[in-house]
């Protein structure tokens, strides 16, 4: 019986120990998520993403039909309002490249 007890007590001590030193790596993860955030934060509050190929300003919000139901409605184009499909992708108006915005 003891034996079993000393083996539960060193499986959670060593998992509290895996967990202390994991914590700077989630921490780091965690900081790098929150910059990716802010960053697309940002993109979104400005209205408009350039292209980074052909430097030309890119609106989110305008005339646009959706590629998964083909309703055409004015607003953002990464959501549709009738099928509820999101894009995290949008064409450059400019020169056709892929442009993430998501």
């Amino acid at each position: 019986m003891a034996n079993d007890f000393e083996s539960a007590v060193l499986a959670a001590v060593a998992r509290v120990a895996l967990s202390i030193l994991a914590l700077p790596f989630l921490l780091l993860d965690g900081l790098r998520s929150l910059r990716r955030l802010a960053r697309t934060v940002g993109r979104l509050r400005a209205g408009s993403v350039n292209c980074p190929y052909c430097a030309t300003p890119n609106t989110l919000n305008m005339m646009t039909r959706c590629p998964v139901c083909g309703a055409v409605e004015p607003g953002s184009r990464l959501r549709c309002s009738f099928c509820g499909a999101l894009y995290t992708v949008i064409p450059c108006a400019g020169c056709g490249a892929t442009l993430k915005v998501l």
